[in-house]
């Protein structure tokens, strides 16, 4: 199934153990030999880290005061990024930027409250405002 995915997301430890290797870069290789166009390492708080053929891409986690529940925040994450390559109909290197820039800011929003409840009380334009406030505060482009 791998193979056919054109994006695979992965935490670290799936990546360790689907690569057959302790070392990420080493690992997300063998899993890239699989097939995917881009392999997106979740790291939680450490952001997100995309490899692919173009290269690796890196982007911040979004700064939350306070976790209060990391269920579903991967998820989110991963919505926000398809939800964003979805409207655009593109997965170049420009368009994945900004789309885990939206799934950094979906999976914050996921862990500031119990289950769905941060993300329903945001706006399409509360996460437009924190996606721009996140590419400038890190200089992602």
């Amino acid at each position: 199934m791998v193979g056919a995915s054109h994006i695979c997301f992965v935490s670290e430890a799936e990546a360790v153990v689907l690569g057959g290797d302790a070392r990420i870069d080493v690992a997300v290789g063998r899993i890239l030999e699989l097939g995917p166009h881009w392999v997106i390492v979740k790291r939680g708080d450490a952001g997100a880290r995309a490899y692919g053929g173009e290269g690796a891409i890196s982007v911040p986690a979004v700064p939350v005061p306070a976790t209060v529940d990391p269920t579903g925040a991967g998820d989110a994450f991963a919505g926000g990024v398809m939800g964003s390559l979805a409207r655009t109909g593109d997965t170049g290197p420009d368009a994945l930027i900004d789309a885990l820039l939206h799934g950094s800011v979906l999976g914050s929003l996921a862990v500031r409250d119990f289950g769905i409840a941060g993300l329903m009380r945001s706006t399409t334009e509360d996460v437009a405002d924190e996606v721009h406030r996140l590419r400038a505060r890190y200089d992602v482009s």
